[in-house]
């Protein structure tokens, strides 16, 4: 499983909630404890200077470990 978190993972309205953040990683642990793999992105590592190659390295890095492509 691949996620994106953003600051609706960590906010409501706009200001930091504890109780949005204890939500999303009590589900986090959930699929972990239901047998998913979790990847975890920030929002910002998928955009602006070296997103690209970083982003590369980790879906071909991923790819070769589940035996996927080439």
């Amino acid at each position: 499983m691949l996620e994106v978190d953003g600051k609706h993972h960590f906010s409501e309205n706009g200001h930091p909630s504890l109780e949005a953040y204890a939500d999303m990683v009590s589900a986090d642990r959930k699929l972990r404890l239901a047998g998913y793999e979790v990847y975890r992105f920030g929002a910002n590592e998928l955009v602006g200077e070296g997103a690209e190659p970083r982003n590369t390295d980790f879906f071909e890095k991923l790819f070769r470990l589940h035996r996927l492509g080439r």
